[in-house]
């Protein structure tokens, strides 16, 4: 199963042992988010209004 970008980053800043997202990126996490979503809309040509 291949993965998008946002995907990715949501795995990566869940903390797996304590079942919770990391508290450390949560100041940034917003954002990578919302520039992750752009950047594969971005990249597959697709319209994020439709």
């Amino acid at each position: 199963m291949d993965l998008t970008p946002p995907q990715r980053l949501h795995l990566l800043s869940h903390h797996t042992d304590k079942n919770r997202f990391d508290p450390v990126s949560a100041a940034c996490r917003g954002q990578l988010l919302r520039t992750a979503v752009r950047t594969a809309v971005m990249a597959t040509g697709r319209d994020a209004s439709a």
